[in-house]
Parts: structure tokens; C-alpha cells; sequence
């Protein structure tokens, strides 16, 4: 597979869940993946499969990945991420913002997207793809949780292409992990297409977006959350 050869992807939350199965897939279809988080390797308590670092399985399976720190809830870092990936690769063809930190990402969409449309296109016409992972509470709300749905929503929801994912709760990730077997029970009868999603189930969305397949997909939200949010 090669939908992705010679791309430039940066990935954010790329250490476990959501992130790290975008990066993988990323990886597989022949793009270049920098990986960013604010740790190199995920928390040991939520590990389900290696304690390898992502960009150092991508590199052992003969991709190209490197590792950024960066702290997604800093302007700073995101810019530096940004500047680092521009210079060393010479452009920046995707950008998947999937770390969970909202307050940053107005000023990260104007200056991804500021740089993308500047560069060269590629072959097939494109300048970039920015896809935003948000939660299903961004569409469907919840009263217990207000902030959150309030900062995973309105900050994403209309940019370049939104990637409304079942992300947190609803994709079986560390958020999951860490339920009790009747509130996974319950979680998992609100979705009533094959229950709970897996991180490759938002994975292989992004890679549609994100390749040339999509010719004419743009400026909207794409739920991937199992049948949630038609009930």
C-alpha cells in the first residue's frame, strides 16, 4: 500500500491510542511521520501491546518517523513542531491534530494552513490536509462533562477537514481501559454498529482523508463512533 508515499504527516498524541494507530497506518502507506507528544512513549500503566516508541517502530519496520516533544497546550511548541518539520523536509503535506488540548488550535489551523496553501502543489494538485480528532461529545454534548464538549467541539468543528472521531470515551483506548466491566458494558451498548471502535477504525478514516482518494471531501465533520451519534 502507498497512498501516503513521500507525504509529510505530523501526527500529535502519537504515543498511544488514536495517535499512535494514525502514525502506524500513516507509516505502512509510505509517509514520512514526525511524531509528537509530550512523552516519547506511553504511560506504562495503559501499554497494551510494547513499550516501543512509536517513530522507533516505524523506523524498525524501515519507515522514516522521528520523535518532537511538544506540549500541545503551548503555542510555542506547536509553531517550533511546525517550523522543525518545514525546514527539515522541505514541506508539510498533513497534519493530524490529535492530541487532546484544545486552546492552541486556532492559532495552530491559521498557521498550518497559512504555510500549506504557500507551497508547492503536488502532482495531484494538493497543498496539504489538516484533519482535527475531536470526541463524539462534540456533537452529541453531555451534561456532566460541559467543558470538555464545549472545547472539543467549537475549537475543531469547521476547520480545513474535521475528523469528528469517537475518540474519548468511546474508542477502546486508555480512556476505556481504565472502566469497570459494567460501565464498559454500558458504553459499549450505546454504539450499535460492532460496539466499542478500535484506534485503527479512526486510523483508516484519516488515511482516506488524507490520500489522494479524497477528491472532493472538505470543511466538514466525518463521525466515526459505530452508530453513537444516530441513535
Amino acid at each position: 500500500m502507498s497512498r501516503l508515499v513521500n507525504k509529510i504527516a505530523i501526527v500529535t498524541g502519537s504515543s498511544s491510542g488514536i495517535g499512535r494507530a494514525i502514525a502506524l497506518k500513516f507509516s505502512r502507506e509510505g509517509a514520512v511521520v514526525i511524531c509528537a507528544d509530550i512523552r516519547e512513549t506511553a504511560r506504562t500503566e495503559i501499554l497494551t501491546e510494547t513499550e516501543i516508541a512509536t517513530h522507533d517502530l516505524i523506523t524498525q519496520n524501515g519507515g522514516t518517523a522521528e520523535y518532537l516533544r511538544v506540549d500541545a497546550s503551548k503555542p510555542e511548541d506547536v509553531e517550533r513542531l511546525v517550523a522543525h518539520t518545514a525546514l527539515k523536509y522541505g514541506r508539510l503535506d498533513i497534519m493530524i491534530n490529535n492530541a487532546g488540548v484544545s486552546e492552541v488550535w486556532d492559532k495552530d489551523i491559521a498557521l498550518n494552513s497559512t504555510g500549506m496553501i504557500k507551497q508547492d502543489p503536488l502532482p495531484c494538485g494538493d497543498r496539504g490536509w489538516i484533519a482535527n480528532i475531536v470526541s463524539v461529545f462534540g456533537l452529541t454534548g453531555a451534561a456532566s462533562i460541559a467543558g470538555y464538549v464545549a472545547c472539543r467541539d467549537g475549537s475543531y468543528e469547521g476547520c480545513s477537514v474535521g475528523l469528528c472521531a469517537s475518540s474519548h470515551p468511546h474508542t477502546d483506548t486508555a480512556f476505556i481501559s481504565g472502566m469497570n466491566g459494567e460501565m464498559r458494558g454500558f458504553v459499549q451498548q450505546l454504539h450499535p454498529f460492532r460496539g466499542l471502535g478500535k484506534p485503527e477504525d479512526v486510523a483508516n478514516a484519516a488515511i482516506f482523508l488524507a490520500s489522494e482518494e479524497n477528491t472532493w471531501v472538505t470543511g466538514i465533520g466525518l463521525p466515526v463512533d459505530g452508530g453513537y451519534t444516530s441513535l
